[in-house]
């Protein structure tokens, strides 16, 4: 008896440590019981409800299959991916421990996804909150030490971070903007594959909206055994389809756009029946996952190539024949969120074939193909050669605006013995003109192209600088041993800037918004931490997106929207410096890159600023002039290097 009671102390002990068997439940239905959304992030906070996602259940199925070691997820904005990412750490954490890593692009977008994000929710879940140690330290933003594993929260531009410990669960969230650290000729990706080669029952989860075809998750997509699209029934016969884009009709002769929009459907592929937004939700519920069999899957997805459901396979027989490494697609209008119907489909389309048609913007049809389509979107004309660009030049001499212009900005880059300048005319729908270009020395002549400077336009009136843009610069100023560049340009932007003149930053990587430009106010100086009064405003641009816009415009055809002429006095430097950059593939990063190929590219980089002065993103841009030319006090007509 005395051994009996002994027995069971012995028995009761891995229950008071937290190390009960876990509960015999399918993913999905142990999701939806435990699983809240915060309200801080979340537009639908509260416990999770999969029919807001159904299409969600066959992922989590894959998830917790004991053969499938990777998933590949390719998908559209608001589907419900990060439900699954934070919902699925959670179940490991709860049912199936084991070391884990979660990895963003970004140290800082890493730092904030797990404050706001994965935080809340774990400790909203009371089987997670039950894992959690006694030692509050335990549960920090990077590291979170359970009583069962250990989860480390790491950004992407930095491979150490990433292969410096062994994990069973490799989370990879965004992986197209996942770099590795300069320099290095390590692969990031296969780096941190190969933490979890000592696990055979490792879990690697890797998603992303596609930027290329060539990019990382769009690669990764091509290597899955299987790739699984989401079938649904017609609510009329019952037919089984894919939810193409083709097949999403709206009445291309209404002139009224809401009425356009009010009558978007999509038609059946058998009986042609129109499906409103109505239907998507049962639709969506009695839909399945299905792979086709046959090659090169990804292709066929980005042509938007229908198929047989006769050639297919579902997703459960897929499961069962142990397939190791499958994929999922999944567009935007498959969502049955406010924002993923089929008319902002159609609205947003036709919002970028417009951009596209009045101001030769691609970038609107390239975020809608990788945000809506979920396919990849490469440009077509990256890079012009010299010649090319040459070809450029009209009938206009230098420092002259030509006709029909209403604004000019300007573009300044800092170096160490001066400023590097450039002036581009511009009309509303954004084609724009090289005006002049040059280089300055001293603080002085900036303030005087900004305040004194006026350009003669064909019309013999007068054009001042609508908006100036510089660069913060970062490195030791030679003006002034006491300060570095980026705080005598502070200082300067503080006592001239006065709303027309602007700091920007350059970032190589997406801006988190979606768009080309985010704004922010700096109130202390970078080095000591002094106030600034009132503050400056500052604007972080996406140098690849105005790089690749800048050659699109010198790519395109005379009299089309957008395009970038320049002056007959345009000489060889200025063109050199525009092909001191050029798009290359590295396949470090899976993806195209602007990387220096020879001599300075100053003249470049004030290019994109100047252009980044007109965006309609930079508080509405040249889009907010009405008038020809801004009547002003007499000033100082300038030649070349502003001692004219």
């Amino acid at each position: 008896m005395q051994n009996t009671k002994k027995a069971l102390v012995y028995l009761d002990k891995p229950l008071k440590l937290g190390l009960s068997p876990p509960e015999n439940i399918a993913m999905d239905k142990w999701v939806e019981k435990y699983v809240k959304l915060p309200a801080m992030t979340s537009s639908e906070p509260g416990p999770v409800k999969l029919s807001r996602t159904p299409y969600l259940r066959g992922i989590y199925q894959a998830f917790q299959s004991i053969y499938v070691e990777h998933l590949v997820i390719v998908c559209g904005r608001q589907v419900g991916k990060s439900t699954f990412l934070f919902s699925s750490l959670a179940y490991a954490i709860a049912q199936d421990p084991g070391p884990a890593l979660f990895v963003m692009d970004t140290r800082e977008m890493a730092k904030y996804t797990s404050t706001n994000r994965m935080r809340p929710l774990f400790l909203s879940c009371e089987q997670v909150k039950s894992k959690l140690t006694s030692n509050p330290d335990d549960f920090t933003n990077m590291e979170m030490r359970f009583s069962n594993m250990v989860l480390s929260i790491v950004g992407g531009n930095s491979i150490a971070q990433m292969i410096s410990r062994p994990v069973r669960y490799l989370f990879r969230d965004e992986i197209d903007e996942i770099v590795g650290n300069v320099g290095t000729s390590a692969d990031p990706l296969k780096a941190a594959e190969e933490t979890t080669s000592t696990f055979a029952n490792r879990k690697i989860i890797d998603t992303s909206t596609p930027t290329t075809s060539v990019g990382n998750i769009w690669m990764q997509l091509g290597s899955c055994e299987y790739v699984f699209e989401y079938w649904v029934p017609c609510p009329e016969c019952g037919t089984k389809q894919i939810l193409l884009w083709d097949r999403i009709k709206y009445n291309t002769d209404e002139k009224d756009k809401e009425r356009l929009l009010a009558n978007v459907y999509y038609e059946c592929k058998s009986c042609k029946y129109r499906i409103i937004e109505f239907h998507k939700q049962k639709m969506a519920e009695n839909g399945e996952w299905r792979a086709r069999l046959s090659e090169n899957i990804p292709k066929k997805i980005e042509e938007g190539m229908d198929c047989d459901i006769k050639e297919t396979i579902i997703l459960q027989d897929v499961l069962e024949n142990q397939a190791r490494k499958i994929g999922f697609h999944l567009p935007k209008w498959y969502g049955l969120f406010y924002h993923s119907t089929f008319s902002n489909a159609v609205r947003e389309y036709l919002e970028a074939v417009e951009a596209n048609k009045e101001y030769g913007d691609f970038t609107k049809m390239r975020d809608w193909s990788q945000y809506w389509a979920a396919k990849p979107y490469t440009m077509k004309a990256a890079t012009v050669e010299e010649q090319k660009i040459l070809e450029n030049k009209i009938n206009i001499p230098g420092h002259i605006v030509p006709s029909g212009y209403v604004a000019l900005t300007a573009g300044i880059d800092m170096a160490q013995k001066g400023f590097w300048f450039v002036i581009i005319a511009w009309k509303i729908d954004l084609t724009c003109h090289l005006v002049d270009y040059g280089f300055v020395s001293g603080w002085d002549s900036l303030t005087e192209i900004l305040w004194n400077t006026a350009y003669m336009t064909e019309d013999s009136k007068q054009m001042a600088i609508f908006r100036l843009g510089i660069d913060t610069g970062g490195t030791k100023y030679q003006g002034d041993t006491a300060l570095t560049m980026t705080e005598a340009c502070y200082a300067w932007l503080r006592a001239n800037g006065k709303g027309r003149a602007y700091g920007i930053k350059g970032s190589s990587h997406k801006i988190k918004s979606g768009k080309k430009m985010q704004i922010s106010v700096i109130d202390k100086m970078p080095k000591g931490g002094k106030q600034i009064p009132g503050g400056i405003t500052t604007w972080t641009i996406d140098t690849d997106a105005f790089k690749d816009a800048l050659f699109y415009k010198l790519s395109l055809e005379d009299g089309h929207p957008g395009r970038m002429t320049l002056n007959t006095d345009t000489q060889l430097d200025y063109v050199k410096h525009l092909m001191a950059e050029q798009k290359h593939f590295n396949k470090t990063a899976g993806r195209y890159e602007w990387v220096a190929v020879s001599g300075m590219n100053h003249w470049l980089d004030a290019t994109i600023y100047a252009m980044a002065m007109a965006d309609p993103e930079c508080n509405g841009g040249v889009k907010i002039i009405r008038q020809n030319a801004q009547p002003i006090k007499q000033r100082r007509i300038l030649s070349r290097g502003i001692e004219g």
